[in-house]
């Protein structure tokens, strides 16, 4: 988390957020957290949520990437990480290798301009559906 985290308001709609992530252990898509507070919370709208996570994203709480199906997907693992996806189940799991900062360096140099970062997906089966015998289309 950034430094900046200690400074902000942790409402209870983004509490319960930070807190579904967390207690799921999992990768959500805005919609994924909306539905899942809505069954104790019916009283949060969407925009909401929406507006919230992207308020906890800004302030260092989650971090986020672009999935090319469903568009923002949320992480409460706030380092620079990459991420796999099933082919076959669409789960996201963080992947334990270390950020290639090197990379950005490279690009940085290359080009010739700063601030570069990247963001990695890898795709393919995972374990638990490739022990089913699932396949891809």
């Amino acid at each position: 988390m950034s430094d900046n985290v200690s400074h902000i308001k942790l409402t209870e709609t983004r509490k319960s957020i930070l807190e579904c992530l967390e207690t799921t252990g999992k990768h959500m898509s805005a919609d994924e957290i909306y539905k899942a507070l809505n069954e104790t919370s019916p009283s949060i709208g969407i925009a909401t949520v929406y507006r919230n996570l992207n308020y906890l994203y800004d302030h260092g709480y989650l971090s986020r990437f672009q999935d090319k199906e469903i568009g923002y997907i949320y992480d409460i693992n706030t380092h620079n990480h990459y991420h796999f996806k099933c082919r076959i189940c669409h789960q996201v799991y963080d992947v334990d290798l270390g950020y290639q900062n090197l990379l950005n360096e490279a690009v940085a140099k290359s080009m010739g301009i700063e601030n570069v970062s990247h963001d990695i997906t890898f795709e393919g089966i995972c374990k638990n559906c490739s022990t089913k015998g699932a396949v891809t289309k």
